[in-house]
């Protein structure tokens, strides 16, 4: 009808667009009300997946019923990055696939992901990994729909273990001190480490002053160095200068500085990328955990 107004609320910060019109001539039976046309941005690349959803729907002020139909896609995962962690949980993954934007659930098997984030402009999703045995299944579920990745991850005993504990709350422009603790689980003496630290760089960074330095506290008898990697990716590497290895306590206090806050994007610390080496050279399984 040449009577609809010219589309409309356009909000790219939500997504949503809302069609509004009236005089629309009286019509019975079947038949298209509006057609809608996208066009994508041009930094989408090609691969990337749309989703639609009808959120509401409005006829002569509610006088006319509308009921909105229209099934999801179910979610298609495709692959998962990494595809292995300890035992006990913390690793943090990333699963890529299609038809992700609706996900609500995250499963490892039966065990659900405590947290995750859909990233609809990169098409995946991260989540928190609990603690599981042997080869599980990853379930994505979205609606009433799901789609498996089978045997999409395995769990291991690592020789290593590694536990971060950042403290549940900061204040803006407060210091986040966060400490990170081994455990040489099958007893080998560990000589070196490396990990990355992980964090939010809209809410924290890695900011060395005098007063706050990237790493507080080191143990004794080990030297330690960081690198800024990227915002928001700070590589650590522990050396231990005693005989016999790095002692299992806190190897180190990871300093992030709170600058910034945005309720709708909550902050998850976590460590990824770890290796590790006995105090002979040899390489030494390592694993991620969160408390």
């Amino acid at each position: 009808s040449d009577n609809w107004v010219q589309p409309i609320v356009n909000d790219r910060e939500t997504g949503r667009v809302r069609v509004a019109g009236a005089g629309v001539r009286s019509h019975a039976g079947p038949g298209s009300l509006a057609i809608l046309k996208f066009r994508a941005h041009d930094e989408v690349t090609e691969g990337q997946t749309a989703w639609f959803e009808v959120l509401d729907a409005d006829l002569n002020d509610g006088a006319i019923p509308v009921e909105i139909t229209g099934a999801p896609l179910a979610p298609a995962p495709a692959s998962i990055t990494p595809d292995r962690g300890a035992a006990t949980g913390g690793v943090v993954v990333r699963i890529q696939g299609a038809n992700l934007r609706a996900v609500d659930g995250v499963y490892f098997g039966d065990a659900p992901a405590e947290w995750f984030e859909v990233d609809t402009l990169r098409s995946q999703v991260r989540a928190l990994v609990p603690a599981g045995t042997g080869d599980v299944d990853v379930r994505l579920t979205a609606f009433e729909t799901e789609g498996t990745l089978e045997k999409g991850f395995s769990y291991f005993t690592p020789d290593v273990q590694l536990t971060i504990a950042p403290p549940a709350e900061v204040d803006l422009a407060n210091t986040l001190t966060t400490p990170v603790e081994i455990t040489a689980i099958r007893g080998a003496p560990v000589g070196r480490i490396q990990f990355n630290l992980n964090y939010d760089p809209r809410i924290f960074a890695a900011i060395e002053t005098e007063a706050i330095p990237v790493l507080a506290e080191p143990q004794q008898d080990a030297d330690v160095e960081t690198e800024l990697l990227r915002p928001g990716m700070l590589q650590v590497t522990v050396n231990s200068t005693a005989s016999g290895g790095l002692s299992a306590s806190a190897i180190t206090h990871c300093n992030l500085l709170a600058v910034g806050y945005d309720a709708e994007y909550p902050s998850l610390i976590y460590l990824s990328d770890v290796t590790a080496h006995s105090t002979t050279g040899a390489r030494l399984s390592a694993g991620t955990g969160a408390r």
